[in-house]
């Protein structure tokens, strides 16, 4: 009998060890997961907010009246814009 109550108890405490295991790690993957998420928003505004600079970028150099400026916007724009 005694050593079936060892057995229990020690089994039980297995079980307790596991889940709590298991909650850390499922809170660690909730984390991680709303970090990739708040990455990948970060990453479409600032692609969004390149994208608008450089049409403002290529449209004001098409709209440059002097020739040295056209040439500036397109250097520009073809640089680093696609």
């Amino acid at each position: 009998m005694l050593v079936t109550t060892n057995s229990n108890i020690t089994w039980k405490q297995v079980a307790d060890e596991n889940q709590k295991s298991v909650k850390l790690l499922a809170r660690i993957s909730i984390g991680l997961f709303v970090l990739a998420l708040v990455s990948g928003a970060y990453a479409y505004s600032a692609h969004l907010r390149y994208d608008n600079l450089c049409a403002s970028t290529e449209g004001q150099s098409g709209a440059a009246d002097g020739e040295a400026a056209q040439e500036s916007g397109d250097t520009v724009s073809g640089a680093h814009c696609t």
